[in-house]
């Protein structure tokens, strides 16, 4: 049998740190993963259910709970090599750029265009469907 606790505020054992429910449900991320663009493997995730090679450095990241519309807010961030100036780049070369199901990432080295870099990571923040 399945239990349901209902409260508004969540508050710490000595009562000094209270968080209202809100918060916690519009603050956290509602999915993030680290891709290896090289292989388009998750060493870790939550909510990306897979991942679509679109073109070199470039990769569609599929939720596996959509959001309940595409104005949702991501950022990331991808290594390489010290001394290289590197970017992500979000709904880019795509027509389906940002959807309730899928997100385009790519990651973007200035001397030399999109690469396949070992550790892109992400976070979405948005209202789930």
């Amino acid at each position: 049998m399945a239990s349901i606790l209902r409260v508004n505020t969540l508050t710490d054992a000595s009562s000094n740190n209270s968080t209202a429910m809100s918060t916690i449900f519009n603050g956290t991320a509602k999915a993030w993963g680290q891709l290896n663009y090289s292989t388009g493997s998750f060493a870790d995730s939550f909510n990306n259910s897979s991942a679509t090679d679109f073109q070199t450095g470039s990769f569609h990241h599929n939720f596996t709970n959509a959001f309940s519309n595409s104005s949702y807010s991501i950022s990331g961030s991808h290594n390489l090599p010290s001394g290289n100036t590197c970017s992500i780049l979000i709904g880019y070369d795509d027509s389906a750029r940002f959807t309730t199901s899928s997100v385009n990432v790519a990651a973007f080295n200035v001397t030399n265009g999109r690469v396949d870099a070992t550790r892109v990571c992400t976070k979405v923040m948005g209202d789930l469907a």
